[in-house]
């Protein structure tokens, strides 16, 4: 709904998706309010008490506005507060519930709870993360005149359990900052002021859109320092977009050319790889597409070893599937390797060391090669790794299998470490063994079936049953870039 100009406006006692304000606003105050998201997009005086939004954008935008906001709770894994253009928030008791397994999947895996840019803020409440839940990566980034400052979870004093946290800090354009500055860390916005636009572009809140085709143009030249850092381009959510925006990087070692498929985006940060500035520099370019509508939004630049530092493995990728065997077998059947004769097994469900799992059994005293449990008719796009949840009996390795989209079946053989339940992470590239559809080893995507086995060669003792217990299985990947053209330095014009 849009906040009327000039007069007060009060909402109490309710609940709605959003509220955009406008120019001249008078003053607004929500009393027991919850909602998606509130976008404050000119300066405003705004008090809300009993505030809870919740939304896959950001929460609270304060743009050059005094904000202040008594009692907070929220939930869903998007930026809380972004603060900005010389806003002023005040936040007093608050409660901020972490993002549980699958929003992590989806969403930005270098996320800040709050955005501070150039603006004043003092922040007084708790955040969680238990169970199956887990912490924002970043507490807080705090930029000013286009130098971020981070705050990271584990910088926060600690409450009673160690997976709850405290903020209790104030950040002030004059009196400095609880966090150091670092070159490492650079968001540039397409409508900050150094960034080169040129054709016709239109401002949508923060970001631009056209459909003027190849001569519009949006260019970002980050001020790095030395060393690799890891690019990613922010996309928003729009009703059209392009499967197919053209991008071009200019970097030590050339001339890159990417496609990227903005049809994903919902805010999102999708990661452009890893390059290194040269010595005039490194420039991210986006080009307009003819006939189809292109959004430029944002830019972040970060160190590689910062990078490495703030992720787990994986945190950056997308779960496309997730499989948790814990009230049967997921659509996997048992296969017996008829091909060679004589292994005999079973495919089960049920608890299995204080888990419940799928149970697969093999004994191959009369013969054969391997049992396995396999599952078919998928449609994994973009799938770069696999997690199991395993646990095992008489067992040194296990086998994993896919098959891609050309009808070629792709083999690993994964060690297993002793005889408790571990996690066996792999990634999809560079197969052991390959056969049948293309049978060139390169993976066709989408995938379209997977396969975990027990081999007759991975047995710790020979003439004794062997037991694979797998409690969940994970399909990861998504990417929305393709990589078109690497060019040396003296191919890049």
């Amino acid at each position: 709904m849009p906040a009327p100009a000039r007069r007060d406006v009060v909402l109490r006692n309710l609940a709605f998706s959003t509220l955009v304000n406008t120019p001249g606003c008078g003053r607004l105050f929500l009393d027991d309010v919850a909602c998606g998201r509130i976008d404050l997009q000119h300066p405003q005086r705004t008090w809300l008490r009993q505030f809870n939004p919740e939304d896959k954008e950001t929460k609270l935008v304060n743009r050059g506005g005094d904000c202040w906001v008594l009692g907070l709770k929220t939930e869903s894994f998007s930026i809380n507060l972004s603060n900005r253009d010389g806003a002023r928030t005040e936040i007093i008791g608050g409660y901020v519930r972490g993002p549980g397994p699958a929003q992590s999947a989806v969403g930005d895996p270098l996320l800040a709870c709050i955005e501070n840019i150039d603006s004043d803020l003092s922040v007084t409440l708790a955040t969680r993360a238990g169970g199956d839940e887990s912490h924002y990566p970043l507490a807080m980034r705090d930029s000013r005149s286009g130098v971020s400052r981070l705050l990271l979870m584990s910088d926060l004093p600690a409450r009673s359990r160690p997976e709850e946290g405290v903020f209790n800090l104030t950040v002030s354009r004059g009196r400095g900052s609880p966090a150091a500055p670092t070159s490492d860390w650079s968001v540039i916005e397409a409508t900050d002021p150094g960034v080169a636009v040129s054709g016709t572009w239109t401002r949508q809140r923060s970001f631009l859109t056209t459909e003027a085709g190849p001569d519009a143009t949006v260019r970002f030249t980050p001020q790095l320092g030395a060393g690799e850092h890891v690019l990613w381009l922010r996309s928003p959510k729009l009703a059209a977009a392009s499967a197919d925006v053209p991008v071009t990087i200019r970097h030590a070692g050339g001339e890159t050319r990417l496609l990227v498929d903005q049809r994903s985006g919902t805010g999102q940060w999708l990661e452009l790889g890893t390059f290194t500035p040269g010595a005039d520099g490194l420039a991210v370019t986006l080009t307009g597409v003819e006939g189809a509508t292109i959004a430029a939004d944002a830019l972040r630049c970060v160190r590689r070893d910062l990078v490495a530092h703030l992720l787990r493995p994986d945190e950056g990728r997308k779960r496309l599937k997730r499989i948790a065997l814990a009230d049967g077998i997921g659509g996997f059947t048992l296969l017996e390797g008829r091909e060679f004769p004589g292994a005999q097994g079973t495919l089960t469900a049920g608890p299995a060391h204080d888990k419940q799992a799928a149970r697969l059994t093999a004994d191959f005293t009369g013969g054969g090669r391997y049992v396995a449990m396999q599952m078919t008719g998928q449609h994994l796009l973009d799938a770069e790794a696999l997690h199991l949840d395993v646990h095992s009996s008489n067992l040194v390795a296990c086998g994993v299998r896919i098959l891609d989209g050309s009808g070629q079946w792709h083999s690993w053989r994964l060690p297993l470490a002793g005889t408790g339940w571990q996690q066996l992470r792999l990634d999809l590239a560079d197969s052991q063994g390959h056969w049948g559809g293309a049978n060139d080893g390169v993976i066709h995507q989408p995938i379209t079936g997977l396969c975990l086995l027990i081999p007759a060669d991975g047995l710790t003792q020979t003439g004794k049953p062997a037991v694979l217990h797998c409690a969940g299985l994970e399909v990861l990947g998504g990417s929305a870039v393709r990589r078109l053209i690497d060019s040396q330095p003296d191919q890049a014009k």
